[in-house]
């Protein structure tokens, strides 16, 4: 790569490249900027773009319940409503979930995807864009962008696997270390463990790789859930950890301790002696994540800059009581 005061050239090999700016690029919200693209046979030319801080939200279904879900539960008048939706704030959003994709190459493999498999694109807040985006990943930009008083813009990339155990976010590298896998010769794929576990490392290779080049700020981990059973508890904030440090070995070349903030898990409740089901609660589906709470909670132990977000005691609204997807996000 040379560059001079208009711009940078880049040499081409295999048909990759990678554009690398200052690390004292300043945070700007405003949209006059643009970023031009070009060859000899082709150009593209990015508009109106933000200089600021991108973030990951990663998990399971707490991850995946959206703005749409969080709105059942609020009037417009409270914070989070729709109508109380600015979309001129400086966030940006990008989805690339489980669900979006299909045909995508075997999974449980080692092969990774270096390109968006779904060719999403950022999209501006808005409350129509946001309506089926991560609850806890957009309330907590819209928090961030307050805090730094609208001055830093945020970027929010929501990676989701409903039900899928940390196994299903291992790259090849950590799965490998960690033993979170074992390669079954007749099916052809790594096998993971966990709730609803089959294949292994996909939801990193598929869904995380495409990331990998792109300076994060931090990330932010609801995920776990699966996960609960003994055995996959016990070793689960030692291979998160080494999740993690990966990943800012990867993802941030300038910034590699960027902080992680887990989500800790609500509370669940055998069901009482006068449960009558209803329509909307036809059963009673409580978990007991009692021990993977508690190995949650000791991540810090292993991980610096990490932090728990503790929620359970947060859970008073009895409707939530039999479900790991309570609305208060």
């Amino acid at each position: 790569v040379s560059s001079d005061d208009n711009g940078k050239t880049l040499v081409v090999e295999n048909g990759e490249w990678v554009l690398k700016f200052g690390a004292r690029l300043e945070a700007s919200c405003e949209l006059n900027h643009s970023m031009r693209l070009y060859t000899d046979s082709k150009e593209v030319i990015f508009e109106d773009i933000l200089v600021g801080d991108v973030y990951m939200v990663i998990g399971q279904s707490n991850v995946a319940y959206s703005m749409q879900n969080h709105w059942q539960y609020v009037s417009d008048s409270d914070k989070g409503g729709s109508k109380g939706i600015d979309k001129t704030a400086p966030i940006r959003i990008h989805y690339n979930s489980l669900t979006q994709t299909a045909g995508y190459p075997k999974r449980g493999t080692q092969e990774v995807c270096p390109e968006l498999l779904n060719k999403s694109k950022w999209k501006v807040a808005t409350s129509g864009a946001i309506s089926n985006f991560s609850a806890i990943g957009y309330l907590f930009a819209q928090n961030m962008v307050k805090i730094t008083e609208g001055k830093v813009p945020l970027g929010i990339i929501e990676i989701d696997g409903n039900g899928q155990p940390l196994g299903a976010f291992m790259p090849n590298e950590v799965a490998q270390k960690c033993g979170s896998d074992t390669y079954n010769s007749k099916l052809g794929y790594y096998q993971t463990t966990g709730v609803n576990a089959d294949a292994g490392r996909y939801m990193y290779n598929h869904y995380m790789y495409p990331f990998e080049k792109l300076a994060i700020a931090g990330i932010i981990w609801y995920q776990g859930e699966s996960d609960f059973q003994v055995a996959n508890a016990r070793v689960f904030a030692e291979n998160f950890s080494e999740l993690m440090t990966y990943m800012r070995s990867t993802h941030n070349l300038v910034n590699k301790d960027f902080p992680v903030y887990v989500i800790e898990f609500p509370p669940n409740y055998t069901q009482p002696a006068d449960f009558k089901p209803t329509a909307s609660s036809p059963m009673w589906a409580a978990m007991d994540v009692g021990l993977i709470r508690a190995v949650v909670g000791s991540i810090p132990q292993y991980l610096d800059n990490c932090y728990l977000s503790v929620s359970s005691d947060l859970w008073l609204d009895r409707k939530f009581w039999n479900t790991l997807h309570p609305n208060c996000k």
